[in-house]
């Protein structure tokens, strides 16, 4: 959970095997909360068994009131069932955008690093109205790593991983300062820009 510029609270949640749990306002179990599905990848439908599903919402601060929200499933290539998609860091940056970061199983928006094994590492960026996708990419392939924090300010997000297995696994990279792993579980640090 973080504290976004408007004072909004934004939420990580995880369920597993399904998201219904998020699916009522807490303030009126009757009513539905507000959930933005715009494409396969916010829908918890299809989902495989026991799926880590992630969820994540906008909360205002004064009233508890859940203001947007939206899933993220990743989906199997093959099967198109719904896969694991586990959230695991959030920021907000000055102007609201919400940068999230985590690991997946295939695929995440039809994409899979160079060879998937799954828990590849991923960072996903959305407008704080969540309800739309600016961007999603992996940064490591065949099953590389785990995240370990994410920063958000002026329009970059700076993403700290490590390598959680040895070689052939290995995280994408574009103008690194070092071109080949250093051996053992490394540590990564990625800089974007927030598309």
């Amino acid at each position: 959970m973080t504290v976004g510029p408007d004072d909004s609270a934004y939420f990580v949640g995880l369920g597993l095997g399904s998201g219904w749990m998020f699916a009522r306002d807490p303030l009126n179990l009757e009513a539905e909360a507000p959930h933005a599905a715009f494409d396969k990848y916010s829908r918890i439908n299809s989902l495989a068994p026991s799926v880590p599903v992630s969820y994540v919402a906008r909360i205002s601060a004064s009233t508890g009131a859940v203001e947007a929200s939206q899933f993220v499933v990743a989906r199997h290539s093959a099967t198109g069932l719904g896969n694991s998609a586990r959230i695991d860091a959030i920021d907000v940056d000055d102007d609201g955008t919400v940068s999230l970061a985590g690991r997946a199983a295939c695929c995440i928006a039809g994409l899979a690093a160079e060879t998937y094994r799954g828990g590849d590492t991923f960072v996903m960026v959305v407008p704080g109205t969540l309800d739309r996708r600016i961007g999603w990419t992996s940064l490591s392939e065949r099953g590389a790593g785990d995240v370990v924090d994410l920063a958000a300010r002026g329009g970059i997000t700076a993403v700290v991983a490590n390598n959680r297995k040895k070689a052939p696994s290995r995280f994408v990279v574009r103008n690194a300062l070092q071109r080949t792993a250093g051996g053992g579980l490394d540590a990564f640090l990625s800089i974007l820009r927030t598309w």
